[in-house]
């Protein structure tokens, strides 16, 4: 009974860093005009690691990054039609939702 206790609260001590550091990139992708669009492919970016976590606006032109260690991002969103849109210095903190608004214009790059 106590090496099946030990094993649980080891289990737990060892999961609880996974969820640790992590917080939320949410943004809204508008056009020119301020007509939210959906579909636009959303490429976040951390700074330090490089790695690269891509989504898509939903109905509401909204997307959503979640999971993200904390730290510094940069955001880059396209679509067919409309001029690359980015942003960057994006701090995403701990525990927290960092909102940020990209706006699309019409053209190609």
């Amino acid at each position: 009974m106590k090496s099946n206790i030990l094993l649980i609260i080891l289990s737990i001590a060892v999961s609880i860093p996974a969820f640790a550091g992590t917080g939320t990139l949410a943004g809204d992708v508008d056009d020119a005009y301020g007509t939210p669009l959906p579909g636009v492919i959303v490429t976040v970016t951390n700074a330090d690691t490089s790695d690269a976590h891509t989504v898509a606006t939903n109905s509401g032109g909204v997307f959503f990054a979640e999971d993200l260690p904390s730290g510094k991002y940069s955001a880059k969103a396209q679509m067919p039609g409309y001029k690359t849109a980015s942003a960057s210095n994006i701090k995403v903190k701990d525990g927290k939702m960092t909102k940020i608004k990209l706006i699309m214009v019409i053209g190609v790059d």
